[in-house]
């Protein structure tokens, strides 16, 4: 049976079996249904502010609360995954997102929207990290980069879907409650499909992983064989994501605050930046491969400093589309790598735990848009996006310059010994 097949063994495109292509798929589902709810948050900001009242700044300490306890669940969901099984994690984080999604366009002021918000970061991390793990565990080595490439660009299909949605919804008196609403079909759907797939054929054979304790699992993150691993991962994954969320979470408002784009015009500008990053996300997965993966992402962050300035000064016109491809393709693109990043550094009884630790980095990406409106009234709107983005660009660099490079590793060999 091919479901049976050694898939790290495969060489062949033409022979990746369906059941590699439909963990991926479902990954990439994964991504869209979370990057869902938190791309709404992003095209909503401007609406929130003048609904209930409040400020810039207030909207993006509701972002990083909702961001620590995301980083909690992911770290959680992980170690989870490890002792109980990616498929299940998954369906339990489907049913999160699908109910406080929904609940979001429930919120009667901003104190009932911020306990929605608090209450959601809690239970969606196993879209991102477990998801991950369940992705490239089921793809062949040879081809990783790609599958996690594509796996990653659930993201970029779930922004400019969200841009659109949002802009439909708010011609309607209390349309911003719809288009939260909304949210409850992704996640259903989500559902479905973890119900009609199959576990993670490595992790269903690795019998240390269903036998060792949860604290076990997190511990042994930190054993002296992989300590410096666990830890490069985490500053770099800080790194990485502070930059991400400096480009992307602020820049919808940016574009209507600044630049006078219309909330109904939004996803034409967020289209370009969705096509180059889902060229980007598998070519530079692939590429990758090639190449290899820290140079890759050395590349990336050289392009964000070089562009940074023209992202945020040049007119919203034509001339301005070409930067946003380029960020969507480099920047952002680079991201397709991470999943198999992060996951080749790991053995199989805490790849889950693993992944969570990169992932439970995103708790400082709110930093980004936080110090953004902190920088704001002094520096300018776009000066202080273009200058939080050079600012984390650099340190991304350099740790990733410190980093091994293990493309085309064997996942179900990988073990706690020197590396």
């Amino acid at each position: 049976m091919i479901d049976k097949m050694d898939i790290e063994k495969i060489t062949d495109f033409r022979k990746i079996p369906k059941s590699s292509w439909l963990a991926v798929f479902i990954g990439s589902y994964s991504w869209f249904t979370d990057s869902y709810d938190n791309t709404m948050y992003s095209i909503l900001v401007a609406t929130t502010i003048l609904l209930f009242h409040t400020s810039l700044y207030i909207i993006t300490v509701i972002l990083w609360s909702m961001l620590i306890t995301k980083a909690i669940g992911t770290f959680i969901f992980g170690a989870l995954a490890d002792k109980f099984g990616r498929r299940k994690m998954m369906i339990y984080s489907f049913i999160w997102i699908s109910i406080f999604t929904f609940s979001t366009g429930l919120s009667f002021n901003i104190y009932s929207f911020w306990i929605f918000r608090i209450l959601y970061g809690v239970g969606f991390g196993a879209a991102w990290s477990v998801a991950a793990t369940y992705a490239i565990e089921k793809f062949p080595s040879k081809f990783r980069g790609l599958g996690s490439g594509i796996m990653m660009f659930g993201f970029d299909i779930a922004y400019v879907s969200t841009a659109f949605i949002a802009g439909y919804f708010l011609q309607f008196p209390e349309g911003w409650r719809y288009a939260w609403f909304s949210g409850i079909i992704p996640g259903t759907i989500g559902v479905l499909l973890m119900l009609t797939s199959g576990e993670s054929e490595i992790w269903d054979k690795d019998e240390i992983a269903k036998k060792q304790s949860i604290v076990k699992d997190i511990k042994s993150l930190f054993d002296k064989n992989i300590r410096r691993e666990a830890i490069l991962t985490l500053i770099f994954m800080t790194a990485l994501n502070i930059n991400a969320w400096a480009l992307w979470t602020l820049y919808p408002d940016f574009l209507e605050v600044a630049k006078g784009v219309t909330a109904s015009s939004l996803f034409i500008y967020i289209g370009f930046w969705t096509l180059g990053s889902v060229l980007g996300k598998p070519l530079l997965g692939q590429l990758s491969e090639y190449i290899g993966r820290t140079k890759l992402f050395a590349i990336a962050m050289g392009v964000a400093i070089v562009l940074a300035p023209f992202w945020t000064s040049l007119p919203a016109t034509y001339v301005l589309f070409p930067v946003i491809f380029l960020m969507g393709f480099l920047p952002n693109g680079c991201w397709g790598m991470v999943p198999a990043f992060i996951g080749e550094r790991f053995p199989t009884s805490n790849r889950g735990a693993g992944e969570g630790l990169g992932w439970l980095a995103t708790s400082f990406s709110g930093l980004a848009p936080f110090i953004i409106a902190l920088l704001k009234p002094s520096l300018g709107f776009g000066n202080a996006i273009s200058l939080m983005i050079i600012a984390s660009a650099i340190p991304t660099l350099a740790t990733v310059l410190f980093m091994k490079d293990y493309r085309g590793r064997n996942l179900s060999e990988i073990s706690l010994v020197k590396t």
